[in-house]
Formats: structure tokens, sequence, C-alpha cells
């Protein structure tokens, strides 16, 4: 363990833990461990540099999630957590809720090259992934059931055990990409909306609700898409138009600032000054001579 690392388990934490040296089939698709956890009131875990792949699929309540902005998001019943080597994570249960996970941890390379290389967290209102938390629960527990047992028809279901989840799991890697895809899509169609209504009073809440996505994912997305903030992408798209227009035309100050969104000039210029690093009227002089 790193330094910084917590495994921090309560009282009424309930975790089954299938490895690869017990369950030789998991060995044979490259699959570490898996689990099945019913967290409960005192639960948090993180890893500062983890060596392997997680997945975690929520089956049930919540868990609260730690990322560097903001503070924290939630994983939500459905949704999907999908961590790389070397990624630190941080993350508790819901105190009112609880947390039912489904997990798994991968090596690196090998069968998982595929990994994605970035944090993703997967809503279960995208499609994908409601039910595979649940398949992967029934899997795990019929090897549980089959965890003493040692004769040849044993190990075969093992090993049908292995596959299946190895299967689910792939295909939850290919279909993450089109996941992906279909969450930059919908980003870049809200701030194509937001360059046509640049005056319109913008607010973070107002892009979340359009879009049904947390504060928090939404800050993900923009930082994968445009790398920067929704209130930075908001910034340049008014500040690109109010160049524009005052290249273009012969629109006063004020009319510019109320065209872009900015009720007083004042802060209007103080804005593109900072973003341009020169006053509108001596960007109109610079761009007319």
């Amino acid at each position: 363990m790193q330094n910084g690392d917590i495994i921090q388990l309560g009282q009424r934490c309930v975790e089954h833990y299938l490895a690869d040296d017990e369950f030789a089939a998991l060995k044979s698709w490259q699959i570490y461990m898996g689990g099945l956890s019913v967290l409960e009131g005192d639960y948090h875990v993180a890893r500062t540099l983890p060596q392997q792949h997680l997945v975690v699929f929520t089956v049930k309540g919540r868990g609260i999630w730690h990322a560097d902005y903001p503070e924290f998001d939630y994983i939500n019943t459905g949704d999907a957590l999908f961590i790389p080597a070397g990624s630190p994570f941080n993350f508790k249960a819901c105190l009112h809720q609880g947390w039912q996970t489904v997990w798994f941890i991968l090596p690196a390379g090998g069968f998982w090259q595929s990994f994605p290389l970035q944090i993703k967290l997967i809503r279960s209102s995208t499609a994908i992934y409601d039910d595979v938390g649940l398949q992967c629960v029934k899997i795990l527990q019929g090897m549980l059931q089959e965890r003493f047992a040692d004769d040849v028809l044993s190990q075969q279901m093992h090993q049908t055990y292995a596959q299946q989840i190895y299967i689910l799991l792939k295909r939850q890697l290919q279909q993450l990409e089109e996941v992906v895809d279909l969450n930059v899509k919908r980003v870049q169609a809200l701030f194509r909306q937001v360059a046509l209504q640049p005056e319109q009073k913008w607010t973070v809440e107002r892009m979340c609700q359009q879009c049904n996505y947390s504060r928090a994912h939404l800050f993900r997305l923009c930082q994968q898409t445009f790398a920067c903030s929704p209130l930075q992408k908001i910034t340049q798209i008014r500040m690109q138009k109010a160049g524009l227009l005052l290249k273009t035309t012969q629109l006063s100050i004020q009319q510019i600032a109320d065209l872009v969104g900015y009720d007083n000039p004042f802060n209007f210029s103080t804005r593109f000054k900072q973003w341009m690093k020169v006053s509108p009227s001596q960007y109109r002089e610079l761009v007319e001579g």
C-alpha cells in the first residue's frame, strides 16, 4: 500500500471476495479478483497509485465518489465506474442509502489493453449498463456456491462462470467508446446552442438540466472535450463572438456586450481584455488597421 491509501470497513459492511489464487478459472481469463459488497455506515476506500484496473457496478443504493471537481459526486444504482491502473480513487458509501456493488480487479495489459486511459463514470441513463451488475452478481454467487467443491464438474462450472464474466466485461469495454462518443456529441451540441444564443443567461445549473448531467459529470466532459471548464467554454464562445462583431460591424461596445450576454459594458470590457489581452476598442483598432 502507498502513503495515503485508506481501507476502512465498518462493522455493518459485508464483502465476499473471489481471488484468482483460489479460483484458477479467474486466472485463466486474467481476472485478479471479483467481489460482492454490501456497504453500510462506515466505509471508506482510497488508493493513491493502484497497480490494476478496477470496475465497479452499483447494484443498489449509492456511493460517494471524491473527484478533483467538485468535491464529490454520486455513483447511483445502475452506474458503472471504470478506473484504470495508476489512477487515484477515493469513495465512500452513502450513509442514508448504503451501497451494494459488484466489482472486479483486472491486470493492466493482456486481455484488458482496451481499458480506458482515464476514469469513466457511466450513468445508467446512458443505457447499456443497467442490468450488467445484476448479471455479474448472479455469476459470482454461482461461483461462491461451488467454492469448496473440487470435482471436475465444479471446475468446469468455474470456467463457465469466469468466461461469462470475461465476456460481459469485454462487451462493456467495447461499448464504452460508443457511450463516450455519445456524451461528447451531447456536450458539443450543448455548446453549439450556446454559440447560437450567447446573450442568454447560461449557468452551469441550466446546462446540467438541459443535458441531464450532474455538475461533476458536465465538468469532466468539458475537460475531456474542450480542455476547460463549462464556464470557461462559455466565456470563450462569447469572446470569440464579440471579437467577430468588433471586426465586422460598427456596433457600439454596449450593443456588443448585450449581444454576448453582458448587461454591464464595463464587466464585458474587463473580461474581453482578460481574454484577448487588449480592450474592445483597441482590438477594433488593431483589426481595422
